[in-house]
C-alpha cells in the first residue's frame, strides 16, 4: 500500500470518529487499503511511543498460542484468548499491509515500516474511542508518554476505564445516552445498564 492512499484512509478514519458516537472507523476497504481497527491503531501508536520501538510476536503456552509485546510488555492477558486473537489478528494485518517489518527474517521481532511511522504519527495523541485530543499524564520524560481520554461521552476515556456490566462483568461497547451525573450503557453481550461516571 503507497503513501498515499494510507494517507486517504486516516484521514477518512480520523474524520469518521471526530466528534461521533466511539466506533473507531466506518470506512471499506478496498483490496489495497487498511481501514484502521481500535487494536491497531493502538499497536501503531504504542510502538512509536516505545522505548525500544521494538514489537515481539512471541509463542506462549496458551489457548491463543501466540501474544503480541512492546517494550517486552504483553498488550493482553495471555489467557484472554479472546483479546490475544484481536491483537494477533491485528499484528497480522498490519504486517501484510508493510505498516510493520521483520529485518531479521527470524518472524518474531518487529519495527514500524516508513509508512507505519507516518500514519502513527498522524493518529498519536488522538483517542481510539472518540476522536478526540487526549492528555499525556506521564510524569517521567525518559518513559514512554501516558496519553488519558478525558471524554465523558467516551468509552474509552478516564470516566469509564473500571466500569462494567452489572449483569455479566464485561466492557460496555456503547454508550447509548447520558445526563448529569449518570451513563447508560450497552456491553458486549447487549445488556442494558447505567453508571455514576468516576474519575
Amino acid at each position: 500500500m503507497d503513501r498515499e492512499v494510507f494517507d486517504g484512509i486516516l484521514r477518512t478514519w480520523l474524520k469518521g470518529i471526530e466528534g461521533a458516537s466511539p466506533t473507531v472507523q466506518q470506512v471499506r476497504p478496498s483490496k489495497r487499503e487498511l481501514a484502521l481497527r481500535r487494536e491497531e491503531a493502538e499497536i501503531l501508536t504504542r510502538l512509536l511511543d516505545s522505548r525500544t520501538k521494538m514489537l515481539q510476536f512471541v509463542k506462549v503456552d496458551s489457548a491463543a498460542g501466540f501474544i503480541v509485546l512492546i517494550d517486552t510488555d504483553p498488550l493482553s492477558d495471555a489467557f484472554d484468548t479472546d483479546a490475544c486473537l484481536r491483537y494477533i489478528e491485528a499484528f497480522q494485518r498490519l504486517r501484510e499491509h508493510g505498516l510493520l517489518v521483520n529485518h531479521s527474517g527470524d518472524g518474531q521481532v518487529f519495527h514500524l515500516s516508513a509508512e507505519g511511522r507516518g500514519g502513527a504519527k498522524q493518529i498519536r495523541g488522538k483517542c481510539l474511542g472518540c476522536g478526540r485530543s487526549m492528555m499525556n499524564v506521564g510524569t517521567d520524560s525518559a518513559e514512554p508518554l501516558v496519553w488519558e481520554c478525558n471524554n465523558p461521552r467516551c468509552i474509552d476515556s478516564t470516566w469509564h476505564r473500571d466500569t462494567v456490566c452489572s449483569t455479566c462483568g464485561k466492557r460496555p461497547a456503547e454508550i447509548t445516552s447520558g445526563g448529569l451525573n449518570f451513563t447508560n450503557f450497552l456491553c458486549e453481550d447487549g445488556h442494558a445498564f447505567k453508571t455514576t461516571p468516576k474519575r
